[in-house]
């Protein structure tokens, strides 16, 4: 029994000179913190636990730290803010203190406010150029909208002038197909101003043409010429007085449209002579 005990009492001394071994190893490696079980971190903690006033095992600490800070530096030399980010917080789980930490910190906050600068300026460019290139919604994966939409999730008032411009080239589309008589592309077009969420008077404006064409474009389409009608009654114009007493002649060119119930509309004068009096 009395032999037994040296030996039980060596035996975590032994133990931190293994792990000590094990994580002069890992940190000449690299293996600083991946893989988790064999990692110096991982392997400086299981000595400190045994042996907290280790010297060696503290030693090891303070060497494990600084080449995570090394680590952290050289990601933000090279602009790698998610590997600085993952550094940094490394190095506070280490206890490294705070003043050593705070110009990383500082470093690391500047870096990814400058990438997240230069992503909505390029997704601004991108969707200006979109709608300078016509290509508002199409290709996908390339087109105006798409661009836009990234760009409101993140700053809304970076993206409203933009969004302002998309609506406007939106309505033109619209406009135009709507002069050309193509009355579904020129709804399509107007659907997509809408979703924009501005311009909605002329939106609004717009559908209530395209409801006038469409009707007048239905109504157009069950006329029939003139030459087809039956004359069942003839009314006489009346003659200007003035032109009766001064016995002047002339003539009037009408056009108008005579609905279903016979009654006249949509009458024009398209040609007078003399002008003014007939």
């Amino acid at each position: 029994d009395a032999a037994a005990m040296p030996a039980a009492v060596a035996a975590p001394s032994e133990q931190v000179t293994q792990l000590l071994r094990a994580a002069r190893a890992a940190l000449a490696a690299g293996n600083l913190v991946d893989p988790d079980s064999s990692s110096a971190k991982t392997l400086v903690a299981a000595a400190l636990q045994l042996d907290p006033q280790n010297p060696e095992a503290r030693r090891a600490l303070r060497q494990l730290r600084n080449q995570i800070v090394t680590q952290a530096q050289n990601a933000l030399t090279n602009s790698d803010w998610a590997a600085s980010a993952r550094w940094i917080g490394q190095a506070q789980e280490l206890g490294v203190a705070d003043s050593e930490l705070a110009p990383l910190r500082r470093a690391q906050a500047d870096g990814e406010q400058r990438m997240r600068t230069d992503r909505l300026a390029g997704l601004a460019r991108k969707a200006a150029q979109g709608i300078a290139d016509d290509m508002l919604i199409e290709p996908a994966g390339d087109n105006a909208r798409e661009y836009l939409n990234a760009l409101q999730t993140e700053d809304a008032a970076l993206a409203a002038p933009l969004r302002q411009q998309f609506a406007e080239r939106l309505l033109a589309k619209a406009r135009r197909q709507l002069s050309e008589h193509d009355y579904d592309a020129a709804e399509r077009w107007l659907k997509e101003a809408d979703s924009t969420g501005v311009l909605a008077s002329e939106v609004n404006a717009a559908r209530a043409e395209l409801q006038a064409a469409r009707e007048q474009a239905a109504f157009v389409a069950s006329v029939v010429p003139s030459s087809r009608l039956k004359l069942t009654n003839y009314v006489p114009p009346a003659y200007p007085s003035k032109a009766l007493t001064a016995q002047i002649e002339g003539s009037v060119d009408l056009e108008f449209t005579i609905d279903a119930s016979g009654s006249v509309r949509d009458i024009s004068v398209k040609r007078s002579v003399p002008t003014g009096v007939f």
